[in-house]
């Protein structure tokens, strides 16, 4: 994939190369992919889960970077200074639940941002405790039914179907 085939898929319009001396030597200008047009699209507010991985500054937005539990890396636009910094403390240190309000397209694992759409409105850091270690509790409490049960991950692992 080319550079400019890059920047057009992250909305990123133009680059600049400079030399030594901070005099622009070359412009690259965005190649923007093809919008697909069997797609479907809807403007809503949603949520979605995921781990920060980046936040890039451009002007008066910034780019933030998300890998949800599809391991799809999402692209949202954060506007508000302060969210992003908020943001920037989750640095790939647990999940967080964004809210944010923009272009969703239709997906395989359901909607999706589209990249570089849907501008984030608010975010809650989600709890980071194992599954496992909340049924291990659950289970200590008597007469719950999950007290009587030999393994309960085991169990819980077999009601899913996941073996």
């Amino acid at each position: 994939m080319k550079l400019e085939e890059m920047m057009g898929e992250d909305a990123i319009p133009e680059a600049e190369i400079l030399d030594a001396n901070d005099n622009v030597i070359h412009v690259i200008f965005c190649i923007r992919p093809d919008a697909d047009e069997d797609t479907e699209r809807l403007f809503q507010e949603s949520k979605v889960d995921g781990v920060v991985t980046g936040l890039i500054g451009v002007d008066d937005t910034m780019h933030l970077h998300l890998r949800d539990g599809f391991e799809r890396d999402l692209k949202l636009i954060v506007k508000d200074d302060q969210l992003a910094r908020d943001l920037l403390k989750l640095f790939k240190i647990g999940t967080v639940r964004l809210v944010a309000r923009g272009t969703w397209i239709r997906t395989e694992n359901g909607w999706s941002p589209e990249v570089n759409k849907c501008v984030v409105q608010s975010f809650e850091p989600l709890e980071s405790t194992p599954f496992s270690t909340i049924l291990e509790r659950v289970a200590q409490i008597p007469g719950n039914g999950w007290n009587d049960v030999q393994d309960p991950m085991g169990t819980w692992d077999n009601i899913r179907g996941i073996h």
